[in-house]
This record gives structure tokens, C-alpha cells and sequence, in this order.
């Protein structure tokens, strides 16, 4: 789930779901919009701040292939 759905969804505010992750609402902002690649340790806070429901893979835009076998 990217994580501006996940924001929306739960009526958190930046600074509300920066306070969980313990980080600037600007290093949120900036990760919601993909302006940066955020640390392994605010991915990993992100993650763990939404129950797993937002992965790194979903802030970095990583995902496999379908045409991939």
C-alpha cells in the first residue's frame, strides 16, 4: 500500500505518523512523494508505524516484473 493511501485511510496527518516514526514530517512528506529514497531505518520505522501495511518495496517503487518468470 503507498503510503499516502495508508495516511488517508487511517486520518493520520504527517506529523502524526512522523511522530510514530520518529523522524521530520519533511523526511515523511518527501518520502510519500518519492522525492528521496528515505534511510533503512526510517523504511524500517515506516513499516512498523503501519503494521507492515506499507513495505519499503511500496515507498521505493520496487516491485518485480510480471513478465518475469
Amino acid at each position: 500500500m503507498k503510503l499516502s493511501e495508508y495516511l488517508q485511510i487511517n486520518g493520520l496527518s504527517l506529523a502524526e505518523f512522523a511522530r510514530l516514526c520518529r523522524t521530520s514530517t519533511s523526511t515523511i512528506m518527501r518520502a510519500r512523494d518519492q522525492e528521496v529514497v528515505p534511510s533503512k531505518r526510517v523504511l524500517d520505522a515506516i513499516w512498523k508505524a503501519s503494521d507492515g501495511q506499507v513495505c519499503p518495496n511500496d515507498i521505493i517503487d520496487i516491485h518485480p516484473r510480471e513478465d518475469r518468470k
